[in-house]
Parts: C-alpha cells; sequence; structure tokens
C-alpha cells in the first residue's frame, strides 16, 4: 500500500492558506480603500456629481432618470414656471443617458452625501429594472460603477424569476419537440446576464481601476473631472430626420389607435423603486414619478400600494399631449428636440404646481 505523499501535501496545503490570505488581504483592503476614493471617473455620471458637490446648497429639487429625463427637462424653464404659478424651486438636472434603475438609486445615494440644503422634491422617471447589459457602455466603467452590494441585491431579485421563467417555458409540451439547442438557449440567455453582471460586481468590490485616475492625476498633476455646465439640461441640436422620421410616423399612428399598454414588468422593477423611495423620504423630500412622451407601446406600471401613495405625471397620451408628439418637437420616438423640452419642461411644472395646489 503506497504511503501518502507529506510533503506533497503540505506543499500544496501552504499553497492553498497563502492563496486564501491574499484573497482575503485582497477583499478587506479593498472594502478599506472604497469608502476614501472619490467618485469614479465615469462618463456623464462624474461631470454632475462634480458640479452637485460644489454647487449642492443651490437646489431643493433633483430630477433622476436617463436621457429622457436629462435632455428634455430645462431646470431653467422648470424655476421660472414654478415661480410664475407661486411655488418656487431650484431644481438639477440628474437625469444621464441610458441611466436605468438600480443605477438611479446608486447616483442618487452619491448626489445626498454632497453637501447640500434639504431636498423638497425627487422627480423620479418611472423605468423597469433592465437585464441585459449594455455593453458598449462598458468601457470607461460606466456599467460597473454601480454595481455594489444594495444594487447587486435588486439584480439577484430579478434573475431568480427570470430563470424560474426560463424553466417553465423550456417544460412546456410545444417546446419538447424543439431542439435541444434551442431550448438551451432559453437556459443560457438568464444565465449569461447573471454572469456579466456578476463579474460586474466583483469589479466594483474589488474597485478595480477605480484607484488608477486619481492616481494618475496625482501623479500628472491634471485636474479631475471637468463638472456639467449649468444646471445639469443636455441640449441636442439634432432634428428628426430619415429613419428616424419614418419609424416615428408609423409608432405614433400605432399609439393613436392604441394607446400605450401599462406592465409591472418583473418584481425587481417595484422592488427597486420602493428601496429609492425610501432613500427619497429619509431625506425628507417627496417623490414625484414622471412617465415622459414617447411611442413605445408599453411602459412600467408601478404597484397600487405606490401609485395610490405618490404623485405621478403622465405624458404618455399622444391625444392628450399632442404638443409633445408633433414633428417639429421630435427627436425620434422616445426623446424630445431642444424645442420640445421646453414645451415639456413647462408641462412639468404646470402639471405639478396643480397637483401640489389641490394636495393643500
Amino acid at each position: 500500500m503506497p504511503h501518502p505523499d507529506f510533503p506533497r501535501l503540505r506543499r500544496v496545503a501552504r499553497g492553498v492558506f497563502t492563496g486564501a490570505c491574499f484573497g482575503a488581504a485582497f477583499v478587506a483592503s479593498a472594502l478599506l480603500i472604497g469608502p476614501r476614493l472619490p467618485f469614479p471617473d465615469v462618463p456623464a455620471a462624474a461631470a454632475k456629481h462634480a458640479w452637485f458637490a460644489e454647487h449642492g446648497r443651490r437646489y431643493d429639487t433633483l430630477f433622476l432618470g436617463s436621457s429622457r429625463i436629462e435632455v428634455q427637462i430645462v431646470p431653467a424653464v422648470f424655476n421660472q414656471r414654478t415661480a410664475e404659478l407661486g411655488h418656487p424651486l431650484a431644481a438639477f438636472n440628474a437625469g444621464i443617458s441610458a441611466m436605468t434603475p438600480p443605477e438611479d438609486a446608486f447616483f442618487f445615494d452619491h448626489l445626498a452625501r454632497c453637501p447640500h440644503d434639504p431636498l423638497r422634491w425627487v422627480f423620479i422617471e418611472l423605468q423597469p429594472v433592465w437585464l441585459e447589459p449594455d455593453r458598449a457602455r462598458r468601457d470607461g466603467g460606466r456599467l460597473a460603477y454601480w454595481h455594489d452590494w444594495e444594487r447587486s441585491v435588486v439584480l439577484w431579485q430579478c434573475f431568480v424569476p427570470e430563470w424560474q421563467r426560463a424553466l417553465s417555458r423550456v417544460g412546456q409540451k410545444k417546446q419538447r419537440g424543439r431542439p435541444w439547442a434551442d431550448r438551451f438557449a432559453k437556459l443560457a440567455k438568464p444565465l449569461g446576464q447573471a454572469w456579466v453582471h456578476a463579474g460586474l460586481s466583483l469589479e466594483h468590490a474589488v474597485h478595480l481601476g477605480a484607484a488608477v485616475p486619481p492616481l494618475a492625476r496625482a501623479v500628472l498633476r491634471a485636474p479631475g473631472p471637468a463638472p456639467t455646465e449649468g444646471d445639469g439640461w443636455v441640449k441636442t441640436p439634432e432634428v428628426i430626420h430619415g429613419a428616424d422620421l419614418a419609424d416615428y410616423q408609423r409608432t405614433y399612428a400605432e399609439r393613436l389607435a392604441s394607446p400605450q399598454v401599462a406592465k409591472p414588468g418583473s418584481p425587481a422593477g417595484a422592488f427597486a423603486l420602493r428601496r429609492l423611495l425610501e432613500k427619497v423620504a429619509r431625506l425628507g423630500a417627496t417623490p414625484v414619478l414622471l412617465v415622459p412622451p414617447t411611442t413605445s407601446p408599453w411602459r412600467f406600471e408601478p404597484p397600487p400600494d405606490i401609485r395610490q401613495s405618490c404623485l405621478i405625471l403622465d405624458f404618455s397620451d399622444p391625444r392628450a399631449y399632442p404638443e409633445l408628439f408633433a414633428l417639429e418637437n421630435r427627436l425620434d420616438g422616445t426623446h424630445l428636440s431642444a424645442a420640445g423640452a421646453l414645451v415639456f419642461t413647462r408641462l412639468v411644472a404646470e402639471h405639478f404646481a396643480a397637483a401640489r395646489g389641490a394636495l393643500r
């Protein structure tokens, strides 16, 4: 009977122990360094965070959301119109292109940590949680920077029902006659999405690359990210034309014939929204939910308890708001032009003032 090779086993055990110690020290160092790192240099978000960190005391109102907020809400117009209606406010446009839940809550957390006077109102674009990561935004850290533990939990809450739904589809009778490759593809999609987000969460946890830009600036004595100009509105000079025009005319006709359908989306959408509403409430602010004007066939609908407790401003109906769907005010089916942004901002201010007056 051969004897165990104890020297070799000891070398293996030492290697495993050394690797475990290195991993533990690496994670501990990341957790220790993380809170002391500046806000990451990610496109758009860093500039708006830098501005709010310096000028946060000017504002008592925030607008959160995607490009449908960033290019469509003009704070100067909103402030002027609310003042004219007897409800003066000072708004900052914190919208960022392609920012969806739960990234919006992460960004809100960091804005709330900046020096600022008490916030009174936070306008939140109603959006579902999108599981498909936009790989085009992975460069520059745009995807990884918000994948902290809290946001990873929200995503996990979404992947579980998606996986269960995929399993139920594969088990259906009509699927049993299909090739295994097709059936496996239905299961592979949520698994692939979960794998990508798990990698992004790990990248965030170890702050991979987060310390490089500030260290490089320190060595080169270069300035940090330039703060955004003005109050966060990004003016777009484009107008609708070409393929966008044809697509818009088609979808606009569809919405006139059949209005948007309100859908609850995945359970994680409601979960993420509730967490964000709780954060807003803890700051003593009041949330306002906003549905921008698009020609999408459906829109995200929050649960009944949120609909009953929150003010919702819905501009999705082209028959009720024809001016928001006029060609001269459109950029495409999901965005307004700069001219349309002025119209939309005034309508938001007017409907908000009317709803606020009715609550008194």
